[in-house]
């Protein structure tokens, strides 16, 4: 009932020798409602070998063998409330990541020694493609072959993501493809920690409208100069 209506209890200290259920049925009854509470079990030598009951559960179960001193009773209690208080700050951290990560108004990337990972909304919104099209694939492969510079993309990415990792951040100019057509972006580069080795987030910007905006701008330019230059001509 309690958990119907959003409450989660960090702790279950159960006797091993109950009335109707012994502490072990229930442990696993209560494992099966939730999957992160911790379940302290007060037992008599006797009753069941850790070993076997770790098989039986899993390794947030926990043993306090009778007799037992109260001192060593509320270290144990405090030591488990603080671990589950701990994880779950951790989740609903990663879940506050997710959030703004998936609804952030800016494309963004997670590259994994170079390979994308994960695309938010926005990614995957520029590019015009689902995510399981983005996952898998190098930044080079969603790009033509050269740069407008006449760098190869493939090179010019590796040397990218090598100062980007050694560096911690980066930013430069790439162009990549969108239904055969250059989609120009701004490309910030951040590494971040995660799970024990650094990944990139690529956010991206397109700049396709302010650069055709540019190129017009030139080509009216270069019109009027034309056209100056043949009345003067003319005079």
């Amino acid at each position: 009932r309690e958990r119907a209506r959003g409450v989660r209890f960090p702790l279950a200290i159960l006797d091993m020798r109950m009335p109707e259920k012994n502490g072990l049925e229930t442990a696993e009854e209560l494992r099966r409602l939730d999957g992160d509470i911790h379940i302290l079990l007060c037992t008599a030598f006797s009753d069941f070998r850790g070993e076997e009951l770790r098989h039986r559960m899993d390794r947030r179960v926990h043993l306090i063998r009778k007799p037992f001193q109260a001192e060593e009773f509320t270290l144990l209690v405090h030591t488990l409330l603080r671990d589950w208080e701990s994880k779950r700050s951790l989740a609903e951290s990663e879940e506050r990541y997710r959030l703004l990560f998936q609804k952030s108004p800016d494309p963004i990337l997670v590259l994994d020694q170079g390979v994308i990972v994960q695309g938010n909304d926005a990614a995957r919104t520029l590019f015009g493609l689902p995510e399981e099209a983005l996952r898998g694939k190098r930044p080079s492969d969603l790009s033509p072959t050269e740069q407008p510079d006449g760098a190869p993309s493939k090179a010019l990415e590796t040397l990218r993501l090598k100062e980007a990792l050694e560096t911690g951040s980066g930013r430069f100019e790439w162009v990549f493809l969108r239904e055969g057509q250059p989609l120009w972006t701004d490309v910030s580069f951040l590494a971040v920690p995660l799970e024990g080795h650094r990944v990139l987030l690529a956010t991206l910007r397109d700049t396709t409208a302010r650069r055709a905006a540019e190129e017009a701008f030139k080509e009216s330019e270069h019109a009027q100069r034309l056209l100056l230059e043949s009345i003067d001509a003319g005079i």
